[in-house]
């Protein structure tokens, strides 16, 4: 398995940079520990 035994926030990290690289990532949105958002709305 591609992310086995990583640390949650570089879990963040990776699945962001693999599958959501062209999108924004970097925001934080209340309690949500992960969000992805079109990056003409960052």
């Amino acid at each position: 398995m591609k992310y086995a035994n990583i640390r949650e926030e570089e879990l963040k990290n990776s699945l962001a940079a693999d599958f959501f690289s062209q999108l924004g990532c970097t925001g934080i949105i209340g309690n949500i520990d992960f969000a992805v958002k079109l990056n003409s709305e960052c």
